[in-house]
């Protein structure tokens, strides 16, 4: 058979050429007319209302030493009714507690899993934006230290073991001093910051204390001082060479078969 011609395959490249391009027409055109039957949704605000702060509030975190519930305040009406986490750090550890917020604002209380500590620090967290927070934590009872008859040298006195129950508390004290002299030494105990506990009673476990203060218990704040007994190897003195250690405990009652020794306060 003949080769064609080179007019006949000039003819023949046209002809192809025209069939390409009504190819990708119709394919195109396809495309469009698919595309008009898909659903156009508007666009969301979803992604703008995880992100969106509800209010900007001072809270409050209030305890006790000891204790596992918190109360959370100062939360504002427009954060009521959203997730809140507590954060604490103290020690090196970090923990965390979950709840909703009120739904007109106001406070909550949340249980621990665990006691709080002396200073811990707190941020509470409101559909995980952060609050400015503030953590008051007291130690019950607080205690002050002073050298009545060398108020300029001064002591200082701290907790070594803290134990709470529902029903009574016990503290141990170490006083010290910076004094190279013997000096005599009075603590003054504030039992009107209790978060949980009216103390009627304040014991002496180791009777080895006295009351230094009138006992009055209709006073407000409700305080007693005491120092140590001097029949007790000079146990009312201290210096920079020792360390005094002493342990109290508190009841919500009058216990009348205490010791009448280590009885400091009684108030029916």
């Amino acid at each position: 058979m003949a080769a064609p011609s080179a007019g006949r395959r000039a003819v023949i490249r046209r002809w192809l050429a025209t069939l390409g391009v009504l190819a990708l027409v119709t394919t195109a055109l396809v495309g469009i007319a698919h595309a008009s039957q898909l659903a156009l949704a508007p666009p969301t605000t979803a992604s703008l209302d995880v992100v969106r702060k509800c209010a900007q509030a001072d809270v409050q975190v209030i305890g006790a030493v000891g204790r596992t519930q918190l109360t959370v305040s100062g939360l504002p009406a427009a954060c009521g009714g959203l997730p809140m986490r507590l954060w604490l750090h103290e020690a090196g550890t970090t923990r965390h507690v979950d709840a909703v917020t009120p739904h007109e604002g106001g406070a909550l209380t949340v249980t621990l899993p665990a006691p709080v500590g002396a200073r811990p620090t707190a941020v509470v967290t409101v559909r995980t934006w952060p609050m400015p927070t503030t953590a008051r934590i007291s130690d019950f009872p607080t205690f002050t230290c002073r050298t009545p008859d060398a108020p300029q040298v001064g002591c200082a006195v701290s907790v070594s073991k803290r134990t709470n129950w529902p029903d009574y508390w016990q503290r141990t004290l170490l006083i010290s001093t910076t004094s190279t002299t013997p000096v005599r030494w009075e603590l003054t105990v504030d039992l009107s910051t209790s978060a949980f506990m009216t103390t009627k009673e304040l014991l002496d476990i180791r009777t080895s204390l006295t009351r230094t203060s009138a006992l009055d218990c209709a006073r407000t704040p409700r305080t007693v001082t005491i120092g140590g007994r001097p029949m007790h190897n000079n146990f009312h003195l201290v210096d920079s060479t020792t360390v005094r250690e002493a342990e109290l405990q508190g009841n919500p009652t009058v216990n009348i078969y205490a010791n009448p020794n280590s009885v400091l306060l009684h108030c029916p």
